[in-house]
C-alpha cells in the first residue's frame, strides 16, 4: 500500500539533476543501481535485485511508472537501513544500455546528461504546424506555417458530402505542404538525428505519418508524443524542447510507523 511510504515527486532539468544525484550518492554507503531500457520488465528488475520480496518495498506508484515508461528508468535502492530513501528517475530519452550494479552508481546517468542529442520535432494541428531540429536545447532550424482547412460540416445531405470531399482535399494539400517542409528542414541532418518527437492532435499526426513517407525514412527512435500542446508555434516548440530535457524524479522512504 502507498500509505506505507513517504513519497515525493519533482522535475529537474539537466543543470539541476547532476548535483542532485551527487548529493544523493554521497549520503549512501550501500545500495544497488538498475538502468533499464524500454520496454521495462519488472520481473527482470526483481531478478537483478535477487530478492523475491523486494517489490513489496516499492510503492505501487513507482511500479506503475516503471511499467509504463516509454523511455526506461534508473532505479537506485538504498540498502543501508530499513527507513532509507530510494529513488526512481524517468529520463526524457532512453539510456544506451541495461545496467545493474550492487552499488549506487550515477556515472552512466551523468554521462547521459552531458549528451546533446539531435532531435527532430513535428508539431501539427489541422491548419497550423511548427517543425524544428535541435542539438541539445539549441534550435538549429525551424519552420512555422499555416494552411486553410475548414471545420466539419454539421448538416447532412449532398452539400455536406461535397463539403467533406472539399475539406479532405484541403487536408491533403496541407499535409503535402508539411511533408515538403519536413524534407527541407530535416534532410541536412538526416544522418545525425537521434530522436524524433511529435506533438499536437494525434489524428492529424497519424495522417501526416501515413501521408509523408519521408518521415518513415528517418531512422531515429520515436519519443512519446506530446498531445496536450496548444496551437503549434515556435515558442511552444521551445517549451517542448525544454521539457524533453527534464527528468522526473520519484523518491520514497518507509513511514516511521511501519518500521
Amino acid at each position: 500500500m502507498n500509505d506505507k511510504f513517504n513519497i515525493s515527486t519533482k522535475y529537474l532539468n539537466r543543470k539541476r539533476i547532476a548535483p542532485f544525484l551527487e548529493q544523493f550518492q554521497s549520503n549512501i554507503s550501500n545500495g544497488v543501481s538498475i538502468y533499464s531500457l524500454p520496454p521495462a520488465s519488472i520481473s527482470e528488475v526483481e531478478n537483478s535485485l535477487k530478492h523475491s520480496t523486494f517489490l513489496d518495498y516499492i510503492p505501487e506508484q513507482a511500479l506503475a511508472k516503471m511499467k509504463k515508461s516509454d523511455t526506461g528508468f534508473a532505479l537506485f535502492i538504498n540498502t543501508g537501513s530499513d527507513n532509507a530513501e530510494h529513488m526512481l528517475i524517468i529520463p526524457p530519452v532512453p539510456f544506451n544500455k541495461n545496467y545493474f550494479t550492487e552499488t549506487i552508481d550515477i556515472k552512466p546517468f551523468v554521462h547521459a546528461i552531458d549528451i546533446d542529442y539531435v532531435i527532430a520535432i513535428v508539431l501539427v494541428r489541422l491548419g497550423r504546424y511548427t517543425l524544428g531540429v535541435a542539438r541539445g536545447e539549441e534550435l538549429l532550424t525551424g519552420k512555422t506555417g499555416s494552411g486553410l482547412v475548414h471545420g466539419r460540416h454539421r448538416q447532412g445531405g449532398s452539400s455536406a458530402k461535397r463539403f467533406a470531399r472539399h475539406r479532405q482535399k484541403q487536408i491533403e494539400v496541407f499535409l503535402n505542404r508539411i511533408c515538403l517542409h519536413c524534407k527541407e528542414q530535416f534532410s541536412p541532418y538526416l544522418g545525425s538525428i537521434d530522436y524524433i518527437i511529435y506533438g499536437g492532435a494525434w489524428t492529424t499526426i497519424s495522417e501526416l505519418k501515413k501521408h509523408c513517407s519521408f518521415l518513415g525514412d528517418i531512422k531515429a527512435y520515436e519519443l512519446p508524443p506530446v498531445l496536450d500542446i496548444p496551437e503549434p508555434k515556435q515558442k511552444v516548440l521551445l517549451k517542448l524542447l525544454e521539457k524533453t530535457y527534464t527528468y522526473q524524479v520519484f523518491q520514497w522512504s518507509k513511514n516511521d510507523y511501519t518500521s
